[in-house]
């Protein structure tokens, strides 16, 4: 096995090594056929926590938790099977277990519409690590590089919240863009 299969490997256990259950979204092939696009792409980040999975499931499943990091009016419930909104945006938590919480997005975000967000957190190397993917986006677009950088802002703000029970959650968030 050369090096870029050894990396290759590497890459496809460090963000597909889990299975995935049977309401996933279709293959990527089949959408591919269904919609004409060209290439379904991802968001992919990773973060280390300092404190347990237990901690990170909690601010992921819980709507004080989602308010602590990412949006402070989220309405709803972070539960499986539960849903919670903002402005005009909802997301259904189709998973939460310890090692998979899964939410798919219905709202006004076009672009985000068929997408499925995932977080993956796993405690090696005394620390959870956090696997994220805002998963099967149609094309990539200039909408979707700000979604990454704002991710990766969110999935800070996770990190400081989980630790330090403060995060920088919307509209304190870390602005990327200069509104006039």
């Amino acid at each position: 096995m050369g090096r870029a299969d050894r990396l290759h490997a590497k890459s496809r256990r460090l963000t597909h090594g889990h299975e995935h259950p049977p309401e996933r979204l279709p293959p990527r092939s089949t959408r591919r056929a269904l919609t004409g696009a060209a290439d379904i792409v991802d968001i992919l980040h990773r973060v280390g926590i300092a404190a347990p999975p237990k901690a990170v499931f909690a601010a992921l499943t819980t709507l004080e938790g989602i308010r602590g990091w990412w949006i402070s009016t989220a309405e709803g419930t972070a539960l499986e099977g539960g849903a919670f909104a903002f402005r005009n945006n909802r997301l259904t938590v189709a998973e939460a277990t310890p090692t998979l919480i899964r939410w798919h997005y219905t709202g006004a975000a076009t672009e985000w519409v068929g997408t499925a967000i995932e977080f993956r957190p796993e405690w090696r190397q005394n620390q959870t690590i956090l696997l994220f993917r805002h998963a099967d986006w149609m094309e990539p677009s200039e909408f979707m590089h700000h979604c990454s950088t704002k991710w990766a802002v969110f999935l800070l703000s996770l990190k400081d919240f989980v630790e330090t029970g403060t995060g920088r959650p919307e509209p304190g968030d870390t602005k990327i863009t200069i509104d006039s």
